[in-house]
């Protein structure tokens, strides 16, 4: 029988980004929902109310950080591409439309420092199915349904997940 050689000494892995948790989250619309979009919990999520003016979402962090990506889970990921502005400390960070995707939208910006990260839909998004309606699993507790069905269309920012990220701290 095989056996396995001592623990190595030396890390088996290199830290390559730092991820940061906001400490308070408000929003255009559904304020009290707003911290869904953070919680960890893939079957619930924040959306607007469908008003133009109202769909942005704004996370405050207790310091500056260096953020250069944003990994969003956005409901109807599958089926809907969403125009975004993100600000950092209302700067402009990146503008574009998320890929549809299989979960998560993956953004990357050059790395810009603030304490207040703001998105916000710049157009109205429709569903357009870039997968052929796939079932990885037999129900859609078990997949992690999209939420396509709960929330329309349109002017609706519908979060189920972000995750905000930065450089590795330098190496002791």
């Amino acid at each position: 029988m095989p056996t396995r050689g001592p623990t190595p000494l030396t890390p088996s892995f290199r830290v390559t980004r730092a991820t940061y948790q906001p400490v308070a989250v408000t929003a255009g619309a559904n304020t009290a929902e707003a911290g869904r979009s953070i919680d960890d919990n893939e079957l619930t999520h924040w959306a607007s109310d469908g008003v133009p003016a109202n769909a942005w979402i704004e996370y405050r962090f207790d310091s500056p950080v260096a953020l250069n990506a944003l990994d969003l889970k956005l409901v109807g990921w599958r089926s809907r591409a969403y125009s975004l502005s993100i600000t950092l400390d209302g700067r402009e960070v990146w503008r574009g439309e998320t890929e549809r995707s299989l979960g998560y939208a993956h953004v990357t910006f050059p790395a810009a420092r603030g304490q207040v990260l703001r998105i916000r839909q710049v157009a109205a998004v429709a569903d357009v199915d870039a997968f052929g309606k796939v079932v990885e699993l037999s129900s859609a507790r078990q997949s992690g349904d999209t939420g396509a069905d709960q929330v329309a269309p349109g002017w609706r920012l519908a979060i189920v997940e972000a995750d905000f990220h930065g450089a590795a701290p330098p190496a002791r």
